[in-house]
Parts: structure tokens; C-alpha cells; sequence
């Protein structure tokens, strides 16, 4: 089942709403200025959320997967001057089922202009063994990638974090922050930069350090393991905790070509990234490595023309420039006030056809039987790039009988999950 090509404005909640439903593909939508969310699912099992612009959210967020949900895909979506959180995701224990979302991917975003009221970039709570790579972040006003736990079952834990660019805004936290005995978690080939001289680039509580494995990333000089109480630089960070004993101190400017986010000649990601963690292909499609090595961040550069790019179907011109050339701040104080954008007349006929498709989901009512997931894979890049627990992890994914992934919940959907402003 699939909702895709629609472009929705001004509701008074959720642009589109998927609930208590499974196999749900939401492409190739628009779903801009509307007042709580873009895009809101809960309890959908395998569900996928790509190539659509979430924008201008006026309360909360541009795309919220909630409830303990697992196999969703939320890939090279824009999303963009929301409220709160770019994208966020909450297990939520208090709406029943394991209270956990697991085996998540979510890459190739571009996310920007959000958090003014608080929360990150990429929200996860009670989010586990689930990838977060190649996202593109910038002028995040609060975090940009927050793993913690507040009203999910357990910390966001087992997780990988690679091959992001990161750039949070001068009124902005960290760039990464793991909190909530967020154990367990992968950083590899990053790049977490901040504009604010008052924080920086890793934030990591004492309770998230067993398991944590962080190197090969280029960072700010400032870091700290106590919710920003102290800040401390990247070599004593190192001496701390044994950490990214092969990151580098990098700014913007080292680090970018002029105009954008692509890596200039001479930049210090380039060619330094570890093969642990590599995503195959970069934001934009481009095999790595394009060079001698990986390169740090969401964009590979090509040092000769003849680089092979795997292009995504939807990839649009669009998203290419925004990579290379991000459009100027907004000068709205949040949501997307201020902004152009037209309005339909009215979408309810849509919304009867979403309902009725959602009610039509069980086994043999489009005619076929419900299919077991397949492994998570990028469009267009070859087999072995496939994600799923043995590969990433090194172990299987648990499943009971019916081919589920243990914990299978109730089917109720919270109507949005409290978010921890002040940290997240």
C-alpha cells in the first residue's frame, strides 16, 4: 500500500497519518506547513517514508514515527523548518508493546531549520540496533542527532552512527548526544561541527560509554561527558575515555568547499574514514571510496570525473544543490511562518482514501498474504550493501513463529509523545 505524489497543507495535525498498519510505502509527497507533523505513523511495522519534503510544521516535527514499530525506512527525504525535531522517533512504553524500535535505517536526509523549540535533528528514543548514516544536518537549533531515553522501554542502544555531516546552529547543543544508558553505539566517519562556542561536538553521559566505539570522526574542539556542565577538547577527551584516537579537529572552514558542504582539496576528511560502518554510496549516490580511501561525512568528493555514481530514482536536482549551495536562513522565528507556501482547497476526499486503505490492512485484503520483511537496502547499490542485523551487528534479528520481530504490540497509536526540550 502506498500514498505517493500528494502534496497536503494547512491540516490541522498530521499532513498524513498511517496508523496500526504494516508495508506502508509514503514516497514522492509534499506535506508542508501543516500544524503538529509532515508525516506521522504508529504502530506501523516495515514501513517506508522516502524522497517526500516535510516541512514548516508549526508545533512539532517534519516526519514522527512512533510506538514500538519496527523496520522503518525514512530515506533522502527533505525536511525542513519545523518547529522541533527534523525527524523523531519514540518507542513510547506507555502506549503498549515493547515500548522499543528496532532495526530502523534512516538515511540520505537533508534536514535543516529545525529545533527552535527544542529537540534534535534526528530524535531516537527506546530506538535500538537500528543505522543513522549519511544525513545531512545543518543549522540544527537544538541537537543533531539525540540517541537517549525517556519515554521508550530502554536507551537507544546498538546502534551506528556514520558517515553524517553535522553542523548545529550558533543558538544549537551538540552535534551527537547519548544519553539514557544509550550503550552499545557505533561512531564512524562523522562529521559534528557547531556554531555555538558554548557546546560542541560529542555529548556523551557516563552511563552510554560501555560499548561505545568512536573513531575516525572530524569534530569541534569541544566536547563533554556531563550534559554540557564542562566542555573539554579532543585531546583530553581522548586521555578521558579512550575515544577517537584517530578523529581530527576540523572546522568549517578546513573542511568545506566554499558555499556548501562538499569537501574541498586538501580538506582533512578526505580519504582518513574507516571501512567499519561504510555506507556504500554517499547522499548523493557516489560509490565509495570515490578516492584512495573513505571520505569523513554524508558527500564523497570525486576527484576525477569518471567516479561511479549509483543516483537514487528520485534524487533530485533539487537535493544535489542543496548539498552544494543551502538556501539562506530563514528569517521566521520557527515553523514556517513567513513562508510562501500554497494552500489546497481541501483534503478530505485523501484522508477517506487513507482511512479506508488502513482499514483494509489485514492478510488477503489486497489479495495477497502479508509478506515477511525483507533486509533494508539502498536503491540501486549492490547486494552486499544490504541492512540487517547479521550484517551490521554480527548476530540475527529475533523473530518469533510468524516471521515478527519478538515483542509484537497492541495496536494503539499514541497521538504524540512528550519530548524532552531542555535536552534533546
Amino acid at each position: 500500500m502506498g500514498i505517493a505524489g500528494f502534496r497536503i497543507t494547512g491540516a490541522g495535525r498530521a499532513g498524513i497519518r498511517a496508523v496500526s498498519c504494516h508495508h506502508v510505502f509514503l514516497a514522492g509527497n509534499e506535506a508542508v506547513d501543516n500544524f503538529r507533523w509532515g508525516i506521522f505513523t504508529g504502530f506501523c511495522e516495515d514501513l517506508v517514508i522516502e524522497d517526500n519534503e516535510a516541512a514548516g510544521s508549526r508545533d512539532e516535527h517534519g516526519i514522527y514515527v512512533s510506538n514500538s514499530a519496527d523496520r522503518p525506512v525514512i530515506r533522502r527525504n527533505l525536511i525542513h523548518d519545523n518547529a522541533e525535531a527534523g525527524i523523531h522517533m519514540n518507542g513510547d512504553a506507555s502506549q503498549g508493546g515493547d515500548g522499543i524500535i528496532s532495526e530502523a535505517l534512516v538515511e540520505s536526509n537533508v534536514i535543516h531549520d529545525v529545533g527552535r523549540k527544542g529537540a534534535a535533528g534526528i530524535n531516537a528514543d527506546g530506538v535500538q540496533r537500528s543505522a543513522f548514516r549519511n544525513n545531512l544536518i545543518y543549522r540544527a537549533h537544538a541537537t543533531g542527532i539525540a540517541l537517549y531515553r525517556i519515554d521508550g522501554a530502554d536507551g537507544s542502544k546498538d546502534n551506528v552512527v556514520t558517515n553524517n555531516t553535522i553542523v548545529v546552529a550558533n543558538d544549537g547543543r551538540f552535534a551527537l548526544h547519548l544519553r539514557g544508558g544509550s550503550t552499545g553505539v557505533l561512531v564512524r566517519n562523522n562529521i559534528l561541527l557547531n556554531e555555538n562556542p558554548a557546546r560542541g561536538g560529542l555529548d556523551v553521559m557516563p552511563d552510554c560509554f560501555p560499548g561505545l566505539s568512536s573513531d575516525r570522526n572530524a569534530v569541534i574542539d569541544r566536547q563533554s561527558t556531563d550534559d554540557w556542565e564542562t566542555l573539554i577538547d579532543l585531546e583530553t577527551w581522548k586521555n578521558r575515555t579512550g575515544q577517537d584516537r584517530q578523529s581530527v579537529v576540523a572546522t568549517a572552514d578546513t573542511l568545506f568547499a566554499s558555499g556548501g558542504f562538499a569537501l574541498r582539496t586538501g580538506s582533512p576528511a578526505l580519504d582518513v574514514g574507516a571501512k567499519e560502518g561504510t555506507v556504500p554510496v554517499d547522499i548523493l549516490g557516489l560509490r565509495r571510496p570515490a578516492g584512495t580511501g573513505i571520505d569523513l561525512g554524508a558527500l564523497e568528493l570525486c576527484p576525477t570525473p569518471k567516479c561511479d555514481r549509483v543516483a537514487p530514482a528520485r534524487t533530485t536536482a533539487m537535493l544535489a544543490k542543496l548539498t552544494t549551495a543551502p538556501p539562506p536562513a530563514p528569517s521566521h522565528g520557527g515553523g514556517c511562518a513567513g513562508c510562501t507556501v500554497a494552500r489546497s482547497p481541501g483534503n478530505g476526499w485523501l484522508w477517506a482514501l487513507v482511512f479506508v486503505a488502513l482499514a483494509m490492512r489485514r492478510q488477503g485484503d489486497w489479495g495477497v498474504p502479508r509478506r515477511k520483511p525483507l533486509p533494508f537496502q539502498f536503491q540501486g547499490t549492490p547486494p552486499d550493501a544490504s541492512f540487517c542485523c547479521s550484517a551490521h551487528f554480527g548476530h540475527p534479528c529475533p523473530r518469533d513463529r510468524a516471521g515478527r520481530h519478538s515483542g509484537h504490540r497492541s495496536r494503539r497509536a499514541s497521538s504524540g509523545a512528550s519530548v524532552d526540550r531542555a535536552r534533546a
